[in-house]
């Protein structure tokens, strides 16, 4: 095995690193924004004391760059222990519809061979066998994990490590029952929004509770301690503030930074066109009422059913808004945009697809990304966007709502403008929003989340507006999303001929065309 080189370790200055990362970078053809370096110096820095760190940092600012660089400088100076012989000796586990923009990375930086990309879907699946064995717990229904120490990583990356706060899930104890001396990376915009959802990184960087490490048989002591007053389950600022300052010994916190070009974020109140609209959007609430009433009167009612009845009015009332999103969607292509609108459900999508066709938009001009495409499909259909071959982007939360970046990059591309419809999940709610964005668009970006107007989803806006504000306490920086619900840019529309028009003062600056060169 490879030990570490201990003339290259911690005793390592700042500008050292440094100096060595923008070289790598430099020679891998990418370009290094001060930013991203200045990250990327102190995750190297980081992870040769700890056995984890997280990085944090708005959708959109190049986290794969920073992370990149930092796994080649710690492998080239043999500063990582290696675990086992098997060759390739970095996991990283991503959403299966960045792996292709990942992989791209990868091989920019001459990594080919050391990394291996696997979605989360095959590691909590058949792929993850390749690494690990699964037994049955002798008492409880569940399963327990141990890794094979014949292929045993040295590193493992988890990319939108948001998907492992949820502590039942499969891939979440996989993620728990990974041996220590297996370095950790845990890379998110968004990575929880409660204490209780920050397990999986406070285990998985090894934080110090006291003098002693963090393990499972103390971790739920340690999280009430940081939880202070209010319960770890529950959502408050002070306690994520609090959880902020404990990880700075094990996380890079890339504050917010200024765009060339700017979001125009705004929550839409609409109106219901019609009495049938409105009628078809009641009788889906009517039914999730009644499923309300009836637990109340049986305590044997389960909860199960009840989420399953909140899913059924949620896909309902998605299923009525979607010919006013089509047809906004078709305004903004009016307008020079290039639109990508953002559905909950599968289904949904299908009738705002529909919808495109009937009022005259060609196939070949509208571009998704749903569950169950292979890699290169789904990549096909992404460069149909980017490249200003479709106009339009279909996809759900689950297939495309995390990770790929959809921006204006190219000079054949146009100003994007994002429709979303209200999700429950702040979480998800940040990730969609950040498709259509990055430091590197060549234009402004719209985005609009919407509401109808005088139902129960004006509740709800307040919920999800205290999950954005716990998750702004994590970030530590008022990022833009924060203010998708205050008053300042809730606009109320009217259902007339001009409802889908933009105000003049927020069409969208393109680059000019000598800045693109």
């Amino acid at each position: 095995m490879n030990l570490p080189d201990k003339k290259h370790s911690i005793e390592c200055t700042s500008h050292i690193v440094e100096d060595a990362l923008l070289s790598m970078i430099t020679k891998s053809g990418a370009k290094a924004l001060p930013f991203q370096l200045k990250a990327a110096t102190d995750a190297a820095i980081k992870l040769q004391t700890q056995q984890g760190i997280l990085l944090q940092a708005h959708a959109g600012l190049g986290k794969t760059y920073i992370i990149m660089p930092v796994i080649k400088y710690l492998l080239e100076n043999n500063l990582i222990e290696m675990q086992s012989e098997f060759p390739m000796p970095i996991l990283w586990v991503t959403p299966a519809a960045v792996i292709p923009q990942t992989e791209e990375v990868i091989k920019q930086f001459g990594l080919l061979g050391k990394i291996m990309t696997i979605s989360y879907a095959a590691f909590r699946g058949k792929a993850g066998d390749l690494y690990w064995e699964k037994f049955k717990h002798p008492t409880y229904e569940t399963y327990t994990y141990a890794w094979k120490a014949s292929r045993l990583p040295s590193l493992v990356v988890f990319d939108e490590c948001q998907g492992l706060k949820n502590d039942t899930s499969s891939q979440t104890q996989i993620a728990w029952s990974i041996p220590k001396g297996v370095k950790r990376i845990f890379v998110s915009a968004t990575p929880y929004q409660k204490v209780s959802e920050a397990r999986s990184v406070v285990q998985g960087v090894g934080m110090k509770y006291g003098e002693l490490p963090c393990t499972e048989d103390n971790i739920t002591e340690l999280l009430r301690d940081i939880a202070l007053h209010s319960h770890p389950n529950s959502l408050c600022q002070a306690s994520m503030t609090r959880l902020r300052k404990r990880m700075e010994d094990y996380a890079v916190f890339v504050p917010k930074v200024r765009y060339k070009f700017k979001t125009h974020t705004r929550c839409r109140l609409i109106e219901f066109e019609n009495a049938e609209e409105r009628e078809q959007y009641d009788s889906y609430y009517e039914a999730f009422l009644a499923k309300c009433r009836e637990m109340d009167r049986n305590t044997h009612f389960g909860w199960n059913e009840m989420l399953v009845a909140m899913q059924k009015f949620r896909e309902g009332a998605e299923l009525v808004r979607a010919p006013r999103m089509a047809k906004r969607a078709i305004d903004t292509v009016e307008q020079g945009r290039q639109t990508i609108v953002v559905c909950n459900f599968v289904e949904p999508m299908r009738t705002v697809y529909k919808e495109l066709v009937k009022e005259g938009v060609d196939e070949s001009r509208i571009a998704f990304i749903v569950g169950g495409q292979t890699p290169t499909k789904r990549e096909a259909q992404r460069q149909l966007f980017q490249t200003g071959k479709a106009d339009i982007m279909l996809f759900t939360m689950r297939s495309g709502g995390v990770g790929i970046s959809l921006h204006h990059d190219t000079e054949q591309g146009r100003p994007r403008h994002i429709i979303i419809p209200p999700t429950w999940s702040a979480i998800d709610l940040v990730q969609a929003l950040g498709r259509g964005h990055r430091i590197t668009s060549m234009s402004d970006t719209t985005q609009d989340v919407v509401w109808y107007k005088d139902t129960i989803e004006e509740k709800v806006c307040a919920r999800v507006e205290a999950k954005l504000d716990c998750i702004n306490a994590s970030v530590g920086a008022r990022e833009n999303w924060v203010n998708v619900f205050t008053n300042g840019t809730v606009q109320q529309d009217v259902a007339t001929k001009d409802e889908y028009q933009e105000l003049e003062e927020e069409n969208l600056n393109v680059i000019q065309e000598n800045e693109t060169k």
